[in-house]
C-alpha cells in the first residue's frame, strides 16, 4: 500500500465524480455506496477535498460534491498532497533522521529514484486520464 486508506478513498471518490462528467452534484453517501466506501469516513475526506479547491460542496436539498476544476485541470498529486501530504516523498524509507545523500540509509538511492519517480507520474497524471482509462477497462463497482 503506497496511501493511506483516507487517501486512497480521497483519489476513488474524486475519480467517480469525475467520471459522471455532470454539473449537478454526487451525494457522499452515493459514492460512499457506489464505492463500497464507509460513509461517515469518506465525508470527512469528501470536506478535506473541498477545503483544498478540488471539489466544490453545495448544500441543501440537490447538494452533493463536483469537480471544483476541470478534471484535465486536477493531478493525482493535487489529491495525494490534500490528503497524505508529501512528506512520503522526502522521508526515509526506513525513517532514519539522518539519511541523506551523504549519509544514505541501505535504500537510500533505490528509494529516492523510485519516490521521485512516483512523484512525477502523479504530478503530470490528471484525474481525467484515470476516467479515460477506467472507461477502456470498465470494472466492477470498487474497482479501484
Amino acid at each position: 500500500m503506497i496511501y493511506s486508506k483516507p487517501c486512497m478513498h480521497g483519489l476513488r471518490a474524486v475519480i467517480y465524480i469525475a467520471s459522471r462528467n455532470v454539473e449537478s452534484p454526487v451525494r457522499g453517501e452515493d459514492i460512499a455506496r457506489e464505492e463500497d466506501l464507509p460513509s461517515p469516513f469518506l465525508s470527512k475526506i469528501l470536506k478535506i477535498l473541498a477545503s483544498r479547491n478540488i471539489l466544490h460542496s453545495v448544500r441543501g436539498p440537490g447538494g452533493g460534491f463536483r469537480l471544483a476544476r476541470p478534471a484535465e485541470e486536477i493531478t493525482l498529486l493535487d489529491v495525494v498532497e490534500a490528503i497524505d501530504g508529501l512528506t512520503q516523498f522526502e522521508e526515509c524509507a526506513l525513517g532514519w533522521k539522518t539519511c541523506q545523500d551523504d549519509k544514505p540509509c541501505p535504500l537510500h538511492s533505490t528509494w529516492k529514484e523510485m519516490r521521485q519517480n512516483l512523484k512525477e507520474y502523479l504530478q503530470k497524471t490528471p484525474v481525467s486520464t484515470l476516467v479515460q482509462m477506467e472507461k477502456l477497462d470498465p470494472k466492477p463497482s470498487g474497482r479501484f
